[in-house]
């Protein structure tokens, strides 16, 4: 265009936003610091430099930056949302709540502030199983309007019936380690027609791995919901599976028009949806156990043995050199470690002298997030040194810092799942502390479907004797080594998975029928 730098400060806003997103920051900074002292550019150049300090590993400049927009800015949305999400990756629980919140008081229509407000409400103890229902309902999205009528039950004699997954991660994390198997075998017995509706961008490589079992693959990234919901409608979809509840880039406004004559929820979110149009939520007798199904919006169909099959991860068999470790570890995110997870772990270390903790996750290779986490720590004693603290990296490189720890900590009120399922499958001992929210049963549930209710504390003070316990007694997790696999096995048999989740898919609909 030939406009130089310094000649019009939009478009060297644009510069600057571009040269962020290529990691080319030392030529983004000086440009924002002038831009910075522009009163009618100031906060947007604020808001790009906190951008460039979080991409730099920089988040105490970051959060600087971006309370001085939140406040002197406070319809800012970008900023508000973004100082929220590094409050709660810090574990600040409480603060990022109180600043989604502050946000959904003046704007509450914003969809995805809404979606934050309702996964950090899950973090905190301030909200147990009748207290999310309750906020799920109150934040329930508006039903998509397509242009066609509501979804209605068809007899399908001589074919299989038609059911359609709704995610935006047929890529990575959950969904493939507890789905893409399970996927396989369920399409390898041809009880169902599958269809996967893709709802965000991924690049092709990621999605390969579902794209090769054999369902029908519908890119939907940048579908409206009205268009979603009409391509259902148009596949004459029998049951509609929902897999990423309220967490980010949902789509419960399509499952909120009845999408699909029978809708459940499954997988990789840890709550009801407090939508009446979902008519199941997939499960197991310990995460709702009886009693509970007051707490969900669903009609709760409960799985044997558990309500996830795990794919487990290439790694060699457990050795015993984690066995005569001194350190604990927990490679959850760092926003499940909050005062009291810190504070019940300072108190297990006290108790150990000679142990550290291994932290590892998303952020840990930023000093101000490690920082964080050892001030926590040090308010109750435990000296900072104690702590080893590492960024998240490859999966791989997560299973292989296993092999030199001895016990894995499950944090509350938000436990772990996939790293429950990887420390146990490493030959380490989880101890949890499970509370009355789904979210926090889910090691649980997994340590009493392989027998190792030993592990389970009922309040804080017996969590933290077992984590003692267990870390003491070495010959006992020298059994769990040589057994955990072959006790795990159960739990990695994807075909006995498919044939329940077919037969409890089949009676809902059977169920549905009926009624209808």
């Amino acid at each position: 265009s030939g406009i130089g730098v310094g000649d019009d400060a939009r478009v060297d806003l644009l510069r600057c936003e571009a040269w962020i997103a290529s990691g080319t920051i030392e030529s983004a900074s000086p440009v924002l610091a002038r831009l910075a002292g522009i009163p009618e550019y100031e906060a947007q150049a604020q808001w790009l430099m906190a951008l460039a300090a979080l991409r730099d590993r920089r988040s105490d400049d970051a959060i600087v930056l971006l309370r001085s927009v939140a406040e002197r800015h406070p319809d800012h949305r970008m900023a508000a949302l973004k100082l929220a999400s590094v409050e709660l990756a810090r574990g600040d629980v409480e603060t990022a709540l109180a600043g989604i919140d502050r946000w959904l008081e003046r704007h509450p229509d914003d969809r995805e502030a809404r979606s934050a407000h309702l996964i950090a409400c899950q973090y905190s103890r301030r909200y147990d199983a009748a207290a999310l229902l309750a906020e799920h309902r109150r934040w329930k999205p508006d039903p998509a309007k397509g242009s066609r009528a509501g979804a209605r039950l068809h007899a399908r004699p001589g074919r299989p019936a038609r059911i359609g997954w709704v995610s935006p991660r047929f890529c990575h994390g959950p969904v493939e380690v507890f789905f893409a198997e399970v996927l396989n075998a369920m399409c390898r017995d041809a009880e169902f027609e599958h269809t996967l509706y893709m709802t965000a961008p991924a690049p092709p490589e990621s999605t390969e791995r579902f794209r090769r079992i054999g369902a029908t693959w519908r890119d939907a990234a940048y579908a409206t919901d009205g268009a979603l919901l009409d391509r259902i409608r148009e596949d004459r979809i029998d049951t509609l599976g929902d897999l990423a509840g309220a967490g980010p880039d949902n789509r419960l406004a399509v499952f909120a028009a009845s999408a699909a004559p029978l809708q459940v929820s499954w997988l990789d979110y840890f709550c009801t949806t407090g939508l009446e149009e979902i008519d199941y939520l997939i499960t197991d007798d310990y995460l709702a156990p009886a009693g509970s199904d007051a707490f969900y919006s669903e009609t709760l169909l409960r799985l044997m043995p558990g309500r996830l099959c795990y794919t487990p991860p290439p790694a060699p068999t457990p050795s015993t050199e984690g066995v005569e470790a001194r350190r604990l570890v927990c490679l959850n995110r760092f926003s499940k470690i909050n005062d009291e997870v810190a504070a019940a772990w300072s108190a297990a270390l006290l108790r150990l002298p000679g142990w550290s903790l291994r932290l590892k996750g998303t952020g840990g290779d930023d000093a101000g997030v490690a920082n964080a986490l050892r001030r926590r720590f040090a308010a109750h004693g435990v000296d900072p040194e104690r702590l080893d603290i590492f960024g998240e990296g490859p999966y791989a490189e997560a299973i292989d810092a296993y092999r030199d720890t001895a016990v894995a900590l499950d944090p509350f009120p938000f436990s772990g799942c996939a790293t429950s399922f990887d420390a146990l499958w490493m030959g380490l001992p989880v101890v949890t502390l499970p509370l009355d929210t789904m979210a926090s049963r889910q090691t649980g549930s997994l340590l009493t479907a392989i027998g190792r209710e030993d592990w389970i504390a009922d309040d804080v003070g017996a969590y933290v004797d077992a984590i003692v316990d267990v870390a003491r007694d070495e010959d006992g997790r020298r059994r769990w080594r040589a057994v955990a696999r072959e006790r795990m096995r159960p739990l990695t048999d994807t075909r006995a998975f498919a044939r329940e989740l077919t037969a409890a898919l089949q009676r809902a609909w059977a169920d549905r029928a009926t009624r209808a």
